[in-house]
């Protein structure tokens, strides 16, 4: 399976991020601003901003603390820079030539991210896209037209809370 293209280019920022002095308010201080101490906190990666929105209101709805991103550099700068993030959920096609594909062999290469669960949320329904995904090693794989909200957030809370 061949790598994206800029899979080096965000290596190289990932490196810079991690050397960077950036400050992300952490779990508990995101916990003691919103009031809750949630279920554990899951990343979304989703560039659709009403879906994105949606998606984050059912997550904190059910007990999630959410982080959101709308670009591979973006996850991966929260990532390098936040104390703890439970679970990723994951669009397979996001803006430009980013792609969920690049960012989960990103996750799974990066000794601290690789045992993240990972939840690929898609419209991509075909079987070599699934069987890639799978082959990084991800929990789940979704499609979007053929999956309700409300399962996937039921194995979210059972996934999370396993590895919690």
């Amino acid at each position: 399976m061949a790598k994206p293209v800029y899979h080096d280019i965000i290596k190289r920022q990932i490196i810079y991020m991690e050397t960077s002095k950036k400050e992300y308010p952490q779990k508990e201080e995101r916990a003691e601003a919103s009031g809750k101490r949630g279920l554990g906190t899951v990343m979304i990666l989703e560039d659709e901003r009403p879906l994105l929105e949606v998606v984050q209101l059912k997550l904190e709805g059910n007990g999630f603390d959410v982080i959101t991103a709308r670009s591979v550099a973006q996850a991966v700068d929260f990532l390098t820079h936040m104390e703890h993030i439970d679970a990723v959920w994951v669009d397979h096609y996001l803006l430009g030539t980013e792609d969920g594909i690049g960012f989960v062999a990103l996750l799974k290469e990066h000794p601290a991210w690789r045992l993240l669960p990972v939840f690929v949320v898609s419209n991509a329904d075909e079987e070599d896209t699934r069987k890639d995904y799978l082959a990084f090693g991800v929990d789940k794989y979704y499609v979007k037209a053929d999956t309700r909200l409300d399962d996937i957030v039921a194995d979210l809370k059972r996934i999370v809370g396993e590895k919690r």
